[in-house]
């Protein structure tokens, strides 16, 4: 089992690769649109899984029991496509614990400058 994000980083990038197999559109495309293509595709699932917790709440915003279980799917699917999204930026395990610390130790309220 992985428990470190390093791990996850890397299992994310293998097992769900921007190539031609898994996305035939990609054939004969450049660096660019495939960037393109990715960053796209990341936001897309990320709708999904944004969509699908928005469901749960609206049926418990309507008196339906919310089982919180249904969740779980939600989270690993959101963190998986920040973990594709945190590949396509170039970005390290190292580096996000460095911005996310960085981030938790600024006043609350406060929001953390751009990368210089």
């Amino acid at each position: 089992m992985i428990d470190d994000l390093g791990g996850l980083l890397e299992l994310v990038a293998t097992t769900w690769p921007f190539d031609e197999a898994n996305y035939p559109p990609l054939a004969g495309a450049t660096d660019e649109q495939r960037l393109t293509f990715a960053l796209a595709h990341v936001m897309i699932h990320q709708r999904k899984a944004l969509g699908a917790l928005a469901t749960l709440v609206d049926r418990a915003d309507h008196g339906q029991p919310l089982d919180i279980r249904e969740v779980e799917p939600v989270v690993w699917k959101m963190l998986v496509n920040a973990l594709r999204l945190a590949g396509l930026a170039g970005l390290s395990a190292e580096r996000l614990a460095e911005l996310i610390g960085d981030w938790a130790a600024l006043p609350p309220g406060s929001h953390p400058r751009k990368r210089e």
